[in-house]
């Protein structure tokens, strides 16, 4: 009995002591590890031996090279502030066309579009053949209409990161086969029917035009469609200039677009153009009150009027795509902050 008593009075001294010590018991095993990463220490890679496979072995956070690029030589100065662009005032899709091609325009991130392109496809019973999210390409099955006996159908569906900060232009391949054939029958880069891929393209539109604001995120898509296609380079020691990866008549466009003034409320307005030399004659509305150069005398009717042009925008075709670059009407370089405060605005408004 006596044994039994001690040994209960010791576990209620020891629930005792544990009870007054909880706090600092607990808060040692279940500390805060929330800046231990500061403590990390650098360790050298992993050698792998030639004899054995490495596929499995990669950084899971790379940290990728800081360009020098970016790097303009002279004194800094502090930017005025970039105006607002344009394109993030317009509607959030859209179908925009150009020598003879046409695409939907939505104002998101491709990681956003490419499941709500899935979702639309699902919900209009469209099935899919293929996927490869990293090409931002979806293929569907051969589909049948009931109006069309003759011919088999089905369509390719492009997902590409858009000229336009976090944009994505969706564009829609249709291609056709005689009933039997579909196994013969390769993907054309024209479309068959135009009026089937303008149908698909409507229907994917208006789809897009009701859902994106409450769309969800693709984390596995987060590189869909590939790189961009526009880049600032600003190289030290060099001009910058803007790549656009297009063929010239999209970059041409699109130029032409971003220094339209269309509604008043845009930087440049286009006093001239002469696409054959890639040259377009603005003016600048920074220089309104200021006063510009000149650039000589243009006719209207028979009155002749003087109309200022303050920059020479030119595009050059390249290996990559096409080049735009700004300068004085007179063929003089502009300081390079001020070519690459310039360039920015253009870029800002390209579509």
């Amino acid at each position: 009995m006596l044994h039994r008593n001690s040994l209960l009075s010791r576990t209620l001294i020891a629930f005792g002591l544990l009870g007054l010590s909880g706090c600092s018991l607990f808060g040692d095993t279940f500390r805060d590890r929330s800046n231990d990463y500061q403590l990390a220490e650098e360790v050298a890679d992993i050698n792998v031996p030639a004899s054995s496979v490495d596929g499995a072995i990669a950084e899971l956070y790379p940290i990728p090279a800081i360009p020098d690029d970016s790097i303009i030589p002279g004194e800094f100065r502090v930017p005025r502030p970039q105006r607002a662009s344009l394109a993030a005032f317009e509607k959030q899709v859209k179908i925009q066309s150009l020598s003879g091609k046409s695409w939907v325009l939505v104002q998101a991130s491709p990681d956003r579009v490419w499941p709500e392109i899935r979702n639309v496809l699902t919900r209009n019973g469209i099935l899919v053949e293929s996927l490869n999210a990293k090409e931002g390409q979806i293929d569907t099955v051969w589909v049948n209409y009931k109006e069309d006996e003759d011919y088999s159908h089905r369509y390719r569906l492009k997902v590409e990161p858009g000229v336009q900060f976090n944009t994505t232009e969706v564009s829609v391949l249709h291609n056709s086969a005689p009933k039997g054939d579909e196994r013969v029958t390769d993907w054309q880069p024209q479309s068959s029917d135009t009026a089937k891929e303008k149908e698909l393209q409507k229907l994917v539109a208006e789809a897009l035009a009701g859902d994106i604001g409450n769309s969800s995120v693709s984390l596995l898509a987060q590189t869909i469609g590939g790189e961009a296609k526009v880049e600032v380079h600003s190289a030290s020691g060099e001009q910058p200039y803007v790549l656009i990866k297009l063929d010239f008549p999209r970059s041409w466009g699109s130029v032409a677009y971003s220094l339209e003034d269309r509604d008043g409320s845009g930087a440049f307005a286009i006093i001239d153009q002469d696409r054959s030399a890639g040259i377009f004659y603005v003016r600048h509305k920074e220089l309104d009150e200021k006063g510009g150069w000149f650039s000589g005398w243009f006719s209207s009717g028979d009155d002749k009027e003087i109309r200022r042009v303050d920059y020479h925008v030119t595009t050059t075709q390249v290996e990559r795509g096409v080049e735009v670059r700004i300068a004085n009407p007179d063929g003089t370089l502009l300081e390079p902050n001020e070519a690459l405060r310039l360039l920015k605005e253009i870029r800002g408004n390209l579509s």
